[in-house]
């Protein structure tokens, strides 16, 4: 019988994708402390930024962001993967992750 191909964790997802919580694999403090920041099975998540050399990892999940270490987002494996948009969602990053709106962020004329 043929292997099936891995399921994809929130560590191999792109900016912009977005997947379906499964399981969280980390060891179980680390499960815990996700879990009670709303990271649990059956939750879309989606990835909004990463840090330049890949650590951490921005996240959007419910309706607030999230920073994780990549190797935590290693052992949170997905489902329902989707691709991101040819471009990020606007106030993707930015001053709208800090709470500023798109007209604050104006100058004055």
């Amino acid at each position: 019988m043929p292997d099936e191909p891995p399921l994809p964790t929130l560590a191999d997802l792109p900016i912009g994708a977005e997947g379906t919580v499964v399981d969280v694999r980390c060891p179980r403090p680390v499960a815990r402390r996700l879990m009670e920041m709303g990271v649990l099975p059956g939750t879309r998540v989606r990835v909004l930024r990463v840090a330049p050399l890949g650590d951490p990892i921005v996240l959007q999940v419910r309706r607030y962001s999230l920073s994780i270490r990549r190797r935590e987002a290693a052992d949170i494996v997905l489902s329902d993967v989707r691709e991101a948009a040819t471009e990020p969602e606007p106030g993707a990053k930015g001053a709208t992750e800090r709470g500023l709106s798109r007209a604050s962020e104006r100058p004055a004329s």
